[in-house]
């Protein structure tokens, strides 16, 4: 078998064929497989050579323990993992190796395409799920802070984001009774892929189980895609208006179609995907199936469609892309952001905060990697090594991880906006250690040393602040997703979920302020219409018409887009649990889990500009949530020095 050359010197240029070094060291003769699983040198790393194959055939892969110096060529694989449990067998070094749906059928393929100069078949691939053995965690917490390394020593970053359809689904239902079958029976592999199973997963083969759409509206997202970056002028809306209406013209409904299928995929959702995405030698290159664009030239087209249409930026994957668009800015040359900090842990703290919070919600198969996925990009950006308490242990209970993670970034930032998290599930840890998997974008605070301290244990965290005013009412929260319009059901809890805050939240809060009911309403929805077409007068039309019950029309086409994307922003803010406070304030929880109880309060606490929920312990308070004042006293001021000067503030130990 013969592959481009281990060693890179130059990307660019064209390489011709030689042979693969016949063992790690590069000894002619013999080679030694990497498979099954030795112990792997520090100076070295496992790459994987896919082999070629027909479109039939049992996927066979090399593994090879090669060194890291000189630096080899290989592309790294960005994909999401999928169902852990529901696996197909490859061929490793002739071996059995089971990896997961998502993972084969990139491999299956990438088997098939090339680079634009070389097939893949002739490339290394660095994969996670086989280069590194997950069974052994000593390894994997030895090469976790290695990542940012591998990852951005590959020749480039190949993101695969895999078909997650019904199809899918029949594809799982037929695994147990075909896949399986290579291994244990005497099946051949073309006799099992002709049978359709290969082509219930991958795009762009037709079979009875695959709708063609969402394959042909991905192609023409991707071409137009490709024709609108040739025409796009940075900065300039209005060019970008008239590109984006050329190129899209009467393909809109395909290319929307591909763009939600698109922002649905899991990739958008997981956590090492945000450090995948930001390395590499060359532009990171997206796949759907046999289809592929250049994430940052397919970014652009987005953005410019969001600007147009405003349902595009509420898509799932969109926050994520543009959290992401701002990561990778920090390695175009911006690294003077964090210059100006001294200390390399004040350095490191507030960079790990930065990219926490552009990541924004994510997902991952070990919740210790919603921490650990974002070492190795911090690393880079600070150019400082990683903090000793801060190195994987994936010995480590979750909860404990979470626990010393905000004790650093306490201690070198003061920034209580760490808090925020929309739900909490750790236990035998402080209230106020946040659960990352649940953490929110970073709320505005003001850092400054000596408004926290921390006692000598690391249990109590002490801050200083008043109490807003008295809790006169409230609404538990529900799951918004059992009052998003979509169904008659649904709408119905919707209305009723309405007339329920109108009548205890709203109409005392306008009675108690004597201000009209609608001035209430306006104050609490006007974060939202800025960010879909239409004004307040539209909202609060949407807002009537659903809280007098007034029967929504679910027939498709029978909505504008913009009124489904009010009537979801409505679903999704009013879900949350509010709070009446005795002056007519209203406040909303951000934490969905919370079930409000006697002797709660409403604080304001230095460092933090919205208020936060406590509740007695003893002689110490429990965390609970930060919140945010929709309507009243303090709605839109600045809660920094100035509005502090002169105010009486206590102490508060929360434990």
């Amino acid at each position: 078998m013969r592959l481009r050359p281990l060693s890179r010197a130059f990307k660019s240029k064209p390489r011709p064929e030689v042979q693969v070094p016949a063992s790690a060291e590069g000894f002619p003769g013999t080679r030694c497989p990497a498979y099954p699983y030795q112990a792997l040198p520090d100076t070295h790393i496992r790459l994987l050579q896919i082999l070629p194959g027909e479109y039939h055939d049992q996927i066979e892969c090399r593994l090879d323990c090669v060194p890291l110096s000189p630096e080899p060529y290989y592309y790294a694989l960005s994909y999401v993992w999928g169902d852990a449990s529901r696996t197909l067998p490859l061929s490793l070094e002739g071996i059995q190796f089971e990896v997961t749906i998502n993972l084969y059928a990139a491999l299956h393929q990438l088997r098939q395409l090339d680079d634009g100069e070389y097939p893949y078949t002739e490339s290394y691939f660095w994969i996670d799920a086989i280069c590194l053995n997950q069974n052994d965690l000593a390894e994997k917490s030895q090469h976790v802070p290695r990542m940012n390394e591998i990852y951005s020593e590959s020749i480039r970053v190949v993101i695969w984001l895999a078909y997650n359809g019904p199809s899918a689904n029949n594809f799982r239902k037929r695994l147990s009774r075909k896949a399986k079958s290579i291994w244990y029976s005497d099946v051949s592999p073309r006799r099992l892929l002709s049978s359709g199973v290969a082509d219930i997963l991958l795009l762009g083969h037709g079979s009875r189980y695959v709708r063609p759409s969402p394959d042909v509206a991905i192609e023409q997202l991707f071409a137009t895609a490709e024709r609108f970056w040739s025409q796009w002028l940075y900065g300039d809306e209005d060019e970008d208006v008239v590109a984006l209406k050329k190129e899209v013209g009467r393909h809109y409904a395909l290319v929307e179609r591909g763009l939600l299928f698109l922002m649905q995929t899991p990739w958008f959702q997981r956590t090492w995907t945000v450090q995948e995405a930001c390395l590499g030698g060359l532009e990171p290159v997206v796949y759907v199936g046999k289809h592929s664009i250049e994430l940052d030239r397919l970014y652009q087209f987005l953005i410019a469609m969001a600007r147009q249409h405003r349902h595009v930026a509420l898509a799932p994957g969109m926050m994520r892309l543009a959290g992401l668009n701002q990561i990778r800015n920090l390695f175009r040359g911006q690294f003077h952001k964090f210059d100006s900090i001294e200390c390399p842990m004040v350095k490191w703290a507030e960079c790990l905060m930065m990219v926490r919070g552009a990541a924004g919600t994510k997902e991952s198969t070990n919740p210790l990697d919603q921490l650990y996925g974002f070492l190795g990009i911090v690393t880079v950006i600070t150019r400082q090594s990683m903090p000793p308490e801060l190195m994987p242990d994936y010995s480590l209970p979750y909860g404990e991880v979470c626990w010393r993670y905000s004790v650093f970034i306490l201690e070198h930032t003061a920034d209580l906006g760490l808090l925020g998290c929309t739900q909490n599930q750790l236990v035998d840890v402080p209230s106020w250690v946040p659960d990352f998997r649940y953490a929110e974008t970073v709320r505005k605070s003001q850092k400054r040393r000596g408004i926290i301290q921390l006692s000598p244990d690391k249990t109590a965290l002490h801050i200083w602040g008043l109490e807003v005013q008295p809790i006169s009412d409230h609404l538990d929260g529900c799951p918004w997703k059992e009052i998003q319009p979509d169904t008659a059901s649904h709408a119905a809890a919707l209305s009723r979920r309405l007339k329920e805050i109108e009548e205890r939240i709203i109409r005392r809060s306008s009675t108690l302020r004597k201000i009209p009911q609608d001035d209430v309403l306006d104050s609490w929805v006007k974060d939202h219409h800025r960010g879909l077409q239409g004004d307040l007068k539209s909202f609060r039309q949407t807002y009537r018409q659903l809280s007098n019950g007034t029967p929504i029309t679910l027939t498709k086409g029978s909505r504008t887009g913009n009124a489904h994307a009010r009537e979801i922003t409505m679903a999704h803010e009013f879900s949350r649990a509010c709070l009446l406070l005795t002056d007519g304030t209203i406040v909303c929880v951000d934490r969905e889990d919370i079930r409000i109880q006697p002797g709660d309060l409403v604080c304001l606490f230095k460092g933090l500009a919205t208020p936060s929920l406590i509740r007695p312990s003893g002689e110490a308070f429990a965390f609970l949530s930060q919140c945010r004042i929709r309507s009243g006293t303090f709605d839109g001021l600045d809660i920094d020095d100035e509005f502090w000067a002169g105010r009486d503030v206590k102490e508060y130990r929360l434990v």
